[in-house]
């Protein structure tokens, strides 16, 4: 049963961890050990230079003196103590998960700096901002946090301090010179630029600024991502533009769902977002019919969220088909709603 692979992982995070970039093993990129720090995800070193290889991930960028892999396993831990603690309703975990929040956000010896300047970097080159998309899973973690906090595990003052820290933190979305380039790009990058905002503007009190934001994404994101008949050119020539493809749409189709939560419907903007799923769906199960690059196989974990939202918002029989196909794993988002990121869900396949 899944629920029981779910209790075996969350009892593992009672012991692993709590988690902090202050754990890194080298400071090479910046002397404050408080500074995220992350490799180029697709950059190999090739005698004294970088080369970009799409696609293929340097594994090197998940050693310890990296943060990337901790931010992983933080984000997951977190997550998956909740879910624990709601479908098991022991509040061990519950307590477990508000101490790695407290470690990676608020302790000062151990708290993170609220900015990205050394996100994703190679020794020859400044960060230029593609590593804010590192940050994606904070969209997940913050439905975790204001449960936490709504039941009394992080308390007011405490999350008042974290609303601070993402203030922060979205001023060097906004300001940086990182973030102005991140939030023009015209792909997943700009898609996870937007949402992140949005999101944590929701998440810190600014509902006003989240929808000027959202009303933007109608036309910088829905339309300017998706064409008419469903292609999103800024993911096709990738030699992963399968994965993209979802990717990116399952972003938009995100900032839809905050979208509704300020009585904002984005998802019937010029029809764009069904019509974008629609092109994929053919190849749920398969994928050898796409036309475009695509060097191995979309993870299952990567299609399950899309088809949930899909069959939330737009009722297609498709997306209905697979989620009966996978009920199980399906089981997984019923606890507590699609808050649980593909790198979690590939941990039950």
């Amino acid at each position: 049963m899944i629920f029981d692979v779910l209790r075996e992982k969350a009892d593992v995070y009672l012991i692993k961890g709590p988690f902090s970039v202050t754990d890194k093993t080298a400071l090479e990129f910046s002397d404050n050990p408080h500074d995220y720090v992350s490799g180029r995800l697709y950059w190999w070193k090739e005698g004294d230079t970088y080369v970009r290889r799409d696609g293929e991930p340097n594994p090197e960028n998940r050693g310890e003196k990296f943060d990337r892999q901790r931010l992983e396993d933080f984000i997951n831990g977190t997550i998956t103590l909740f879910l624990s603690y709601k479908q098991f309703n022991d509040a061990k975990y519950a307590e477990r998960g508000a101490t790695f929040i407290r470690t990676w956000f608020l302790d000062p010896e151990t708290k993170m700096n609220p900015h990205l300047e050394f996100s994703q970097i190679v020794p020859t080159e400044k960060s230029r901002g593609v590593g804010i998309i590192d940050m994606y899973d904070f969209y997940y973690l913050l439905d975790v946090v204001e449960a936490l906090v709504k039941e009394g595990f992080i308390s007011k003052k405490e999350n008042t301090r974290l609303q601070a820290w993402f203030r922060d933190y979205i001023d060097w979305l906004e300001h940086s010179e990182q973030g102005k380039k991140e939030k023009k790009r015209p792909n997943n990058h700009g898609t996870s630029h937007c949402l992140q905002v949005v999101r944590y503007l929701l998440f810190s009190g600014q509902k006003i600024k989240a929808f000027k934001y959202l009303w933007q994404a109608k036309k910088n994101h829905i339309a300017r991502h998706i064409e008419a008949d469903g292609r999103q050119p800024g993911e096709e020539g990738r030699t992963k533009s399968l994965y993209y493809h979802w990717y990116n749409l399952t972003k938009i189709m995100h900032l839809c769902r905050l979208g509704s939560r300020l009585h904002l419907n984005l998802y019937g903007y010029k029809r764009r977002v069904e019509v974008a799923l629609k092109k994929v769906l053919p190849y749920l199960e398969h994928q050898e019919g796409w036309s475009l690059e695509q060097i191995e196989p979309v993870h299952q974990a990567d299609l399950l969220e899309p088809v949930y939202l899909g069959a939330q918002f737009f009722k297609l029989d498709d997306c209905n088909k697979y989620i009966k196909k996978y009920d199980e794993l399906y089981s997984l988002f019923d606890i507590a709603g699609p808050i649980i990121p593909p790198t979690l869900m590939r941990e039950f396949i």
